[in-house]
């Protein structure tokens, strides 16, 4: 009888690429026209962003853009902003092509630093950190059964989670938008900011759907009133996609996020009597990263029981999503605000830089950058900036570990009680839970039929075990097979746990 070997197709996920790099940001902002001259400057803030990654076979391409926007004083005291936008494009080499991957890029910024050169011009210095990830998946073929020429195998069973495909989509919504119902009219948009709140996933073959909302905080300087101070605007956009995802089920583990990336609302004014409207233009991102469970068996070790026999074992190291974290909370935060800002305030926002677990703490932490605009007792705009952190308890069993942790904020309140201030955060916290271990699996197996093993005279053989010792090591040295070894002995499982004897069973080679 001829040797069959059956063999498996592991698919093992491994990082291709964990770069990140540093982009200069050097800016001579000129003010068009119709900005006012710079007096006073409050605030440059910079906010980048990527819009758009090619992988052409080893050579990554990502482009972004950083918003750079400048909050100053006017000659009149007034709160004004004007933005501009600064591209940038970052080119990396891997060192293999990968084979089915994904893509990760985010931006965040490192420093900025600006200096008035005149009323019109603002020179401004800064860094913008590129992250950039792939993985790829490697193909490895590995034994999963054989039989024949008296070969035995000893197998195990394992679970594993495989990257089975990905998807990330730009999109972008467009409509126009009236003013809230009581606010005066708009002179200009002063700032806008934006958080996306995934509401619904739903899975189908092939397919993911999304519903969620873009949350949009609008300031704006009121029309005809000379010194007053800017208003808010708030609203609600639903948001709606399907993401094509090659190999995803319905019972295929996903990680869905929206992403807000440029924000643009402009005034625009219709109609025969002037009617305001404002035309948004919102650019946004679908992510989803796929996996599937899999049960795998793998071969550790082989020989044979009537010739002699060499394996070529391959170690893998192989991951199990045990859970994916997934949780909206909504979180209290206080702070106090400084003392000269006693009069109203303005604008309250944030942005979210990196999440990380505390393994001391057994959180979740997610650090976060709140801004915020008020007025002293004289109605003069002034700018503060409070770096927070927003955190979720997160228990971690045995052997397991927290990994692509992020912490997304969906949107953001607050309630002013004299010079404390109240906020409110409504956040979603993401993480993949897993365990990683590592194996050895028979990926080739060779018996040469030329050079046969002596035969035992005897059909059983008393043999003395001690404690501890493996039934397979036992069955290889006298060329029989654990199971023969096991039934023969009445034994459940494969460590003998205290010194006995044992009947050695012969097996035939064909």
């Amino acid at each position: 009888m001829a040797l069959e070997v059956s063999k498996q197709t592991v698919m093992v996920t491994q990082p291709i690429l964990d770069s990140f790099l540093e982009q200069g940001i050097e800016c001579d902002m000129v003010l068009p026209d119709y900005c006012p001259d710079v007096v006073k400057i409050l605030k440059c803030s910079v906010t980048p962003v990527i819009l758009s990654t090619q992988l052409s076979g080893d050579r990554l391409e990502a482009e972004g853009t950083a918003s750079v926007r400048l909050y100053y004083l006017s000659e009149d005291g007034q709160l004004s902003c004007y933005e501009q936008k600064y591209p940038f494009e970052k080119v990396v080499e891997l060192r293999e092509t990968p084979v089915r991957p994904v893509v990760e890029a985010q931006a965040t910024l490192s420093y900025v630093n600006c200096r008035a050169m005149s009323q019109r011009r603002v020179d401004i210095h800064g860094a913008v950190t590129v992250h950039l990830r792939v993985l790829g998946q490697r193909e490895q073929n590995v034994v999963s059964g054989a039989s024949g020429l008296g070969i035995c195998l000893k197998s195990q069973n394992v679970s594993a989670t495989r990257l089975s495909g990905s998807a990330y989509r730009p999109f972008t919504i467009r409509e126009e938008l009236e003013p809230v119902p009581g606010t005066p009219a708009v002179e200009s948009i002063l700032h806008v900011y934006g958080y996306a709140s995934l509401i619904e996933c739903k899975i189908i073959p092939g397919k993911i759907i999304l519903k969620g909302e873009l949350r949009l905080q609008i300031l704006y300087r009121p029309a005809g009133e000379e010194g007053a101070i800017p208003g808010q605007m708030q609203y609600q956009i639903p948001v709606s996609q399907i993401l094509d995802v090659d190999g995803v089920q319905e019972q295929s583990v996903c990680q869905v996020s929206l992403i807000p990336a440029d924000i643009i609302v402009t005034l625009k004014n219709e109609g025969s009597e002037g009617e305001e409207r404002l035309a948004l233009s919102a650019l946004m991102f679908a992510r989803a990263v796929v996996y599937e469970n899999q049960q795998l068996t793998l071969a550790e070790d082989c020989y044979s029981t009537g010739y002699a026999c060499d394996s070529v074992v391959t170690n893998l190291t192989l991951s199990q999503v045990t859970a994916l974290l997934d949780e909206h909370r909504q979180q209290h935060l206080s702070v106090e605000l400084p003392p000269e800002a006693t009069g109203d305030l303005i604008s309250l926002w944030a942005q979210m830089g990196d999440a990380q677990y505390d393994e001391q703490a057994h959180e979740l932490a997610g650090q976060m950058t709140l801004f915020l605009l008020a007025c002293d007792g004289e109605g003069t705009p002034l700018y503060f900036e409070r770096n927070m952190q927003l955190r979720m308890p997160v228990t971690l069993q045995q052997g397991e570990e927290l990994s692509e942790a992020q912490a997304q904020l969906e949107g953001i309140g607050h309630n002013r009680n004299g010079n404390q201030l109240e906020i409110v955060c409504d956040v979603r916290f993401t993480a993949k839970r897993s365990i990683s271990q590592n194996f050895s699996a028979v990926s080739e197996i060779t018996v040469d039929e030329t050079h046969p093993k002596p035969v035992r005279s005897a059909a059983l053989t008393i043999f003395f075990a001690r404690k501890g010792e493996n039934v397979w090591d036992i069955a290889r040295q006298y060329n029989t097979s654990m199971e023969a070894v096991m039934e023969e002995n009445n034994l459940t499982e494969e460590w003998i746990d205290e010194n006995r004897m044992l009947m050695i069973p012969m097996v035939e080679t064909y």
